[in-house]
């Protein structure tokens, strides 16, 4: 997979840029993540221009200064795509980047075609937040005398959590910060102003956040298709990337 670099506005945000047909696809990763967790699914997206973004300080595309909120990170997609001078596009993102995903959908829904929502994080509290204790971690990464201890607990922790190992402590640092302080409410405000056709997917043994909250979200977006797989985890393009990728075709193309 080829990675490209564009020189935005706080700084080069990397991608991989697949040729194909348009409008294409941007795909967004999670926290954390990178464009190669999709590889097996995009073979199963034959002939469609594919754009995965590599989120700043996820271990690709180097942190920007100061460094971007939730919201922030989501108008980072807007500049690549004036960047790469696409004024229409598909829009998929996974797990936390289906967060930058909705965000941008609601600010710029003339720019989104369709809207793929996968094991996307909830609307309220839940399992992953609950779980990496966020709020009260991240500001112990930021303590003096206690990072070194962080540094070999906070990797273990993500690991436990289902996360891949050996995972950089500069990537969990940002992570934590990204989560920490979450827009619940701004994220429930976005989902239920979506008129997009949008497609979730989502997982029943999801281990990083339960499927009832697909269900949940779904209730909020108006023009939506819930589609649940009895096993796949939080990483159906992994799992399941072939029936994933007929739904994905079908969104796309309806014909």
């Amino acid at each position: 997979m080829d990675i490209h670099s564009a020189q935005l506005s706080k700084g080069p945000l990397h991608y991989a840029d697949i040729p194909g047909k348009l409008p294409a696809l941007v795909v967004i990763h999670g926290f954390p993540g990178r464009p190669h967790d999709f590889k097996r699914l995009f073979p199963f997206i034959p002939s469609q221009r594919i754009i995965a973004v590599a989120l700043p300080g996820m271990g690709i595309s180097p942190l920007h200064t100061p460094p971007y909120d939730i919201k922030g990170c989501a108008s980072l997609v807007g500049e690549l795509l004036e960047y790469l001078e696409l004024d229409s596009v598909h829009l998929l993102g996974h797990s936390f980047g289906a967060t930058l995903a909705t965000f941008f959908t609601d600010k710029h829904p003339k720019k989104v075609r369709s809207l793929i929502l996968l094991s996307s994080v909830g609307h309220r509290a839940h399992r992953i937040f609950r779980y990496s204790c966020a709020t009260s971690l991240y500001p112990l990464t930021q303590t003096w005398g206690i990072r070194r201890c962080m540094s070999w607990v906070l990797p273990k922790l993500f690991q436990l959590l289902g996360f891949p190992k050996r995972l950089d402590y500069k990537v969990i640092t940002q992570v934590l910060r990204l989560s920490w302080n979450f827009p619940f409410q701004d994220f429930h405000q976005s989902l239920s102003r979506i008129n997009t056709q949008c497609l979730i997917v989502h997982a029943k043994d999801d281990p990083i956040v339960e499927y009832r909250l697909a269900e949940e979200n779904q209730s909020l977006i108006a023009n939506s298709r819930l589609e649940i797989l009895d096993k796949g985890g939080h990483n159906p393009q992994v799992s399941n990337p072939e029936t994933l990728g007929r739904w994905i075709k079908k969104m796309l193309d309806p014909n």
